[in-house]
């Protein structure tokens, strides 16, 4: 069999592998039932399901967990990393052949340290899915609160309707048909907040299923959080910036990028009389990882700077060490670049936990003031005072809103949390979930 003829074999395997995946993908969606509106895909019908069938109650860390043997992203991270690692390995061996390669120490000492580059990539990736893993985890929980909170209003609401709609046919000279009116609009209000809390519920999930890297299959499970936590964790700022930048592996990278370019500038003056050198680039795409843009809108993010170097450098011995050397300078730019945006990223993390923990405490007092306020109306109106629909109806409202801003203050905290978390790697634990 010729090489054409196994190649054309290969290809068809698998393209049959790729049809049976897809096949069984969709069967396993069609299976699926997309109207579970709380943490979970509902259950196959009746008749399908094992009557021992249970679908697994995951907590946090279960999912992280998941994440970090599952997601993609890891997976090409470790696969990097061992190509990293067996280009090290190859040009480690002895060979006779390095008898003539000049450069040949200098090439091993990078190799080096692109493995401890692909190391430090790997690390910040692991950072990066349980970042995505715990914030969609707690938006998925921080939808079905509010869920509950409008699903309560729209039941006490209902209530309230059908009091006012029998006193009116009983003639209650106090109560009229506008006030019905009014009544229906809080209504119709309440069913459309529980429509966008039920939708914000099934994206949440469907996002935390892609950040575990199970998006693709039968997958059901439930949440074990019923409400979002309350760390006592107290974040310092000058702790939280220093640690960003001693951990994050985006700043490790740019530091072993600037060795190994370093190191380019005595590579090329090992040439003596070539007039076209390769150069560390020729064996490793430096390119490959993206370059976060700025944004220059309605919010302002500086944009990074990325490395540079040719494949090869051409010219006299002269040449290209200087041309080496002005990579180098652009290089050790890269680090200071990254240095500040590292420090302005955690700055504006600092200042988000800020807020959110004032917010929790405004809305906190808000909630619990309204709360009382209303649970007195309602035992006025159980003693037989004349209570005004519109009254109770506005305060229920009120209420309601009150709720719904702590419930999105907690939120916004436990955000503010995960992302100080992610910012320094790690280095800062806020107590949401243990780091594996």
């Amino acid at each position: 069999m010729n090489g054409r003829s196994s190649s054309l074999i290969r290809r068809r395997t698998r393209a049959a592998a790729l049809v049976a995946h897809l096949g069984l993908a969709g069967i396993c969606a069609a299976q699926a039932n997309p109207n579970q509106p709380i943490s979970a895909p509902k259950t196959l019908p009746p008749a399908a399901v094992s009557p021992a069938a249970t679908i697994p109650v995951y907590t946090l860390a279960d999912c992280v967990r998941i994440g970090l043997e599952k997601q993609p992203a890891l997976a090409a991270s470790r696969a990097s990393l061992a190509a990293k690692q067996a280009a090290r390995d190859g040009i480690a061996r002895p060979s006779f052949s390095y008898l003539f390669v000049p450069d040949i120490h200098l090439r091993r000492q990078q190799s080096l340290k692109g493995v401890s580059a692909a190391e430090a990539e790997l690390m910040q990736a692991g950072i990066d899915t349980t970042y995505a893993v715990t914030r969609t985890y707690y938006t998925a929980i921080y939808a079905r609160l509010q869920y509950d909170v409008a699903a309560d209003i729209l039941k006490k609401l209902e209530f309230d309707r059908a009091d006012l709609d029998r006193a009116i046919k009983n003639g209650v000279r106090e109560f009229s048909e506008p006030m019905l009116d009014r009544l229906d609009i809080a209504i119709n209000l309440a069913k459309a907040k529980q429509l966008e809390a039920d939708e914000g519920m099934r994206k949440a999930l469907a996002a935390l299923r892609e950040a575990m890297g199970v998006s693709q299959e039968c997958f059901s499970f439930q949440l074990a959080d019923l409400s979002l936590p309350e760390p006592a964790a107290q974040p310092e700022r000058c702790t939280i910036i220093n640690l960003a930048l001693s951990r994050r592996g985006e700043m490790m990278q740019t530091l072993l990028l600037s060795d190994v370019v370093r190191l380019e500038i005595d590579a090329q003056g090992k040439w003596c009389f070539r007039q076209l050198v390769r150069t560390f680039a020729s064996a490793a795409d430096i390119h490959s990882a993206p370059v976060p843009p700025g944004i220059r809108n309605g919010d302002y993010r500086p944009g990074a700077i990325g490395p540079e170097m040719p494949a090869n450098l051409a010219g006299p011995r002269s040449a290209r060490i200087e041309q080496a050397n002005a990579f180098s300078a652009r290089a050790d730019a890269v680090v200071a670049k990254t240095r500040e945006l590292l420090t302005l990223e955690a700055e504006d993390g600092i200042c988000k936990w800020e807020e959110a923990s004032k917010k929790v405490a405004f809305t906190k007092l808000a909630t619990s003031k309204a709360t009382k306020y209303i649970k007195q109306l309602e035992e006025d109106k159980a003693a037989g005072a004349k209570i005004k629909p519109e009254e109770l109806t506005t305060n229920r409202v009120l209420a309601t809103q009150a709720a719904v801003a702590l419930n999105e203050a907690l939120f916004q905290q436990v955000l503010a949390l995960a992302n100080l978390e992610r910012i320094t790697a790690g280095g800062f634990n806020a107590g949401l979930v243990n780091h594996p």
